[in-house]
């Protein structure tokens, strides 16, 4: 059997023997690993509580819509269809903004992730990758200590990947980021990811499918570096309007509109905002200008070794989430309130400078509901789980 069909075979081979001798315990996600190693009280409030913050971050819906976007096109959808689903998404919310100015963001967000999109379609669409699988929950992998092989009785491993692929003659994990930050070859960007948490327990549980992976195909996008901008206001003539402090157009002394402002002279040249066509025009540009600077791939390896350290980590990790569950408390990290490179802020902060030392589930704080403690794995659970894809080649 070719590597291929094996690999459709691994797809759906029978796991039950994993989730049996799992039932009873709980997953240890990556984002659960995370979390807890940022800040204890981090951990306790998303996972134990269960507190998701009513609005939810710009960084976050770029990276899960465009995520959405991309399992749709791997699952069979054009590239309109996953892109009238970012639209539809940004006009009811549109609808709903609570003023122009949060409208207008919302619109420059819209068009951001669709021109984005567009431009990752334009970059990738003949990269000849098989997609197996998208968005593929594997079979729960108990959690061992590599040390002794003793088995968690509390924990197994989770998680979602977001592609399972044959590429350049090698079974693959593809993982998706969006991102802010330089991927140039030579950035920190890349640099970090050899230790990755990550990438290694994905390495991990698709082993659990019988995959033969010893890499991970990191595809990044970066947001783009340009921003919205005005732009100056024309006359019928197609020339700037430039006003005094009295609202009248200054003049040249040959009787011509002055083309440029003066503060001085309290000369002001009147502008508008960028609209958020204009805006994705200047982005679309930019992109085929600067496509490497936009859409990256680097393919990252593991040893075995690196992958005994994850679950040596994994393993010491677990140990202290239920050694501070036993005590009942969850010690704070006041150094990662607000990471100053990026100036990312907690999502829990307000409730930690408020002086709050314990949650009322029946009363959650101003700002906050209860929600899926592990929204990664519930959300891949609504979707349509029609994800295998044996001998399919499309973008990814």
């Amino acid at each position: 059997m070719g590597a291929v069909g094996a690999m459709g075979s691994a797809l759906a081979a029978d796991a039950a023997v994993f989730i049996i001798t799992t039932m009873q315990t709980q997953p240890l996600t990556v984002s659960r690993l995370r979390a807890f190693r940022m800040c204890g009280r981090n951990y306790e409030y998303k996972y134990l509580v269960g507190l998701v913050p009513n609005r939810e971050s710009e960084a976050l819906v770029t990276g899960r819509l465009f995520h959405q976007a991309l399992h749709e096109i791997a699952t069979g959808q054009s590239i309109d269809v996953a892109i009238e689903s970012v639209w539809s998404y940004f006009g009811a919310a549109i609808e709903q903004a609570e003023d122009a100015d949060e409208a207008r963001a919302l619109a420059i967000q819209d068009v951001t992730i669709r021109t984005l999109l567009h431009g990752y379609q334009w970059r990738w669409g003949n990269d000849p990758i098989q997609i197996l699988a998208s968005e593929k929950r594997a079979p729960r992998r108990p959690l061992t200590n590599p040390a002794t092989g003793r088995t968690s009785r509390r924990w197994h491993l989770d998680g979602v990947i977001d592609k399972l692929i044959y590429y350049r003659g090698s079974e693959m994990v593809m993982e998706h980021k969006t991102t802010s930050q330089s991927i140039d070859s030579d950035s920190p960007y890349w640099r970090r990811l050899q230790l990755d948490a990550q990438i290694s327990q994905y390495v991990i549980i698709a082993r659990e499918l019988g995959l033969e992976v010893q890499s991970v195909l990191y595809d990044v996008v970066r947001k783009p570096t340009i921003k919205p901008k005005t732009v100056a206001l024309a006359d019928g003539r197609d020339l700037k309007i430039v006003l005094d402090q009295g609202g009248e157009r200054v003049l040249n002394k040959n009787g011509s509109p002055r083309q440029t402002g003066d503060t001085k002279l309290g000369y002001t040249l009147q502008v508008r905002p960028e609209t958020a066509e204009e805006y994705a025009k200047r982005i679309a540009k930019d992109i085929e200008v600067n496509y490497d600077n936009y859409f990256r791939r680097i393919e990252v390896a593991r040893t075995e070794d690196e992958l005994k350290a994850h679950m040596a980590d994994a393993w010491n990790d677990a140990l202290a989430i239920s050694d501070a569950r036993k005590r009942g408390h969850f010690c704070r990290d006041t150094d990662r309130c607000i990471t100053p490179l990026t100036n990312h802020r907690c999502p829990f902060l307000p409730i930690c400078t408020a002086g709050t030392q314990s949650i009322d589930k029946a009363n959650p704080p101003e700002g906050y509901h209860l929600g899926q403690q592990d929204p990664e794995l519930t959300q891949q659970e609504d979707r349509d789980h029609g994800n295998n894809h044996n001998g399919a080649t499309a973008a990814a």
